[in-house]
């Protein structure tokens, strides 16, 4: 695990996906890196924490109320890392309206996204009030494929 790398990107962060897809090997978080703008853009990262043997996430949104302005996006802007008998634990918070979560890995691959290639396949993805990334399975679906109506 690159810990000074994870700690630059933690430092102030959006996360834009949760990826449980490979929940058995990993846990992947897509994750724009705040605090380090290049050329007018803002790099994506994916966080791929191996071996997870805790993920948990503290929901404290309940008294936001977002009327208006779309999704309220998840930020973290404060964050510790420390050794564990299992490998390390990241704890990530924010505001205090903002997700606490909580993982316990035994390290974490870390990857940067090409911005441009997930505007062309999730177009408007990074707009003010936008949901995570992907959309929901049955978003995805659609009506004329098994999702909602």
């Amino acid at each position: 695990m690159d810990q000074k790398l994870l700690s630059e990107i933690l430092k102030d962060a959006k996360v834009v996906d949760v990826d449980f897809s490979e929940w058995d090997r990993c846990v992947r978080l897509a994750v724009i890196a705040l605090a380090e703008e290049r050329a007018r853009r803002y790099p994506v990262y994916v966080l791929e924490f191996q071996q997870v043997s805790e993920f948990t996430v503290v929901m404290n949104h309940d008294a936001v109320v977002a009327e208006g302005m779309g999704h309220q996006q998840w930020c973290s802007d404060e964050f510790t890392i420390d050794s564990v008998a299992r490998g390390f634990r990241v704890v990530m918070r924010g505001s205090s309206h903002m997700p606490i979560a909580t993982i316990v890995s035994r390290d974490c691959l870390i990857r940067e996204l090409d911005s441009s290639a997930l505007d062309r396949s999730f177009p408007n993805w990074n707009r003010p009030g936008a949901p995570h990334i992907r959309p929901s399975i049955e978003t995805w679906l659609g009506p004329a494929r098994g999702g909602p109506r």
